[in-house]
């Protein structure tokens, strides 16, 4: 009988405790089994649409837009007016003001709404799709250098729920 290395088994169970989703790390991904693992994981977390988000935009509405991925991920592109996480102030969260945060695909920003939420923060919701499914719906994408069609496709898994012309080089 052969027996999986010590390290691997430890990974496996650290991965087991953290609640990681395995469906996602295996298979095909689809946007349906994103949005099973958000019902599931995270069945507080208040949704909010993409058209919803656009149309609240477009009427100009005050809105925190909070990209949660990584500065590179951030510097590529994101949705005008987000800020990155970590420049998102404390004080920005003012009773009554609405919140939307997102990432990729919207598991790393469903888990930053739980937080808040946790914290008190009731106006504050996740991007159903986030930026991927914005981007891929054809909607303005800014970066430092201005208007661009691109966006940091996370990894080449991950990557493959965001059509491959929008894909950073």
């Amino acid at each position: 009988m052969r027996f999986l290395p010590i390290k691997a088994v430890t990974v496996f169970v650290l991965l087991m405790l953290c609640g990681f989703r395995f469906s996602l790390l295996f298979g095909e991904l689809s946007w349906e089994k994103i949005d099973a693992v958000l019902s599931e994981d995270f069945p507080d977390v208040k949704i909010m649409e993409i058209d919803e988000l656009s149309k609240r935009l477009a009427r100009g509405e005050n809105l925190y837009l909070v990209d949660v991925r990584s500065r590179e991920e951030y510097l590529v592109s994101h949705i005008p007016g987000a800020v990155l996480v970590e420049d998102f102030a404390v004080n920005s969260r003012l009773p009554g003001v609405v919140i939307v945060a997102y990432c990729s695909v919207g598991l790393r920003s469903a888990e930053y709404v739980r937080k808040l939420q946790n914290e008190g923060v009731k106006n504050v919701y996740n991007l159903r799709g986030s930026i991927f499914m914005w981007a891929n719906r054809g909607l303005a994408l800014d970066s430092p250098k201005g208007t661009v069609d691109e966006v940091h496709p996370f990894s080449p898994r991950w990557g493959k729920l965001l059509d491959k012309t929008l894909h950073a080089r």
